[in-house]
């Protein structure tokens, strides 16, 4: 998780936060997940909490395009006198949805809906022990929702879309490939 005692941290979690308050860009250096140095400058939308990673993600636009940055990466931040009011206007983020089929063995039903709690979705009853859920996210959300639904293992298995489902596939086949390695 992030060093949430550490006072950089602080210091630039309460400016991400002035940021959002009042809608002003800032320029942010960071080490990226690939190990590069990244600088640029965002429009922050709001701060996001993982209870999974038990990290803060910046949720910011950046060239119309909506990136996460995570807090704890982040080496530098300015705040810029330029404010974004514009870019929000234009940030529409792309709805998906993936159907999944549950089986309710190990308290699976109870666990799922307190994982995918923020989300919204329609959940049918099949039978005693079966499920479907249709869990609704954002596009820019997808990687958290492959590594979330691997999660469960055998207990939730994908039924569309075949792109989602392909998603899962590479996604193991990648974890495959490292435990080959090792």
């Amino acid at each position: 998780g992030d060093d949430y005692a550490d006072p950089q941290y602080k210091k630039h979690f309460r400016l991400l936060l002035q940021a959002i308050t009042e809608k002003r860009r800032v320029e942010i250096s960071f080490i990226s997940g690939k190990n590069e140095s990244v600088r640029k400058e965002y429009l922050p939308l709001q701060l996001e909490y993982s209870a999974k990673d038990d990290k803060f993600r910046l949720k910011a636009v950046c060239e119309r395009h909506l990136h996460y940055v995570n807090v704890g990466r982040i080496k530098s931040c300015r705040l810029l006198e330029q404010t974004g009011e514009e870019a929000c206007m234009l940030l529409e983020p792309e709805r998906c949805a993936v159907t999944v089929l549950l089986t309710d063995e190990r308290n699976a039903l109870e666990r799922a809906m307190l994982h995918f709690s923020h989300l919204e979705k329609i959940t049918e009853r099949l039978d005693e022990k079966h499920y479907r859920l249709q869990l609704m996210y954002n596009k820019s959300d997808e990687t958290e929702m492959v590594i979330r639904i691997l999660s469960f293992g055998p207990l939730l298995r994908v039924q569309e879309p075949a792109g989602f489902i392909e998603l899962l596939r590479h996604r193991l086949r990648k974890q495959l490939a490292l435990r080959a390695k090792e």
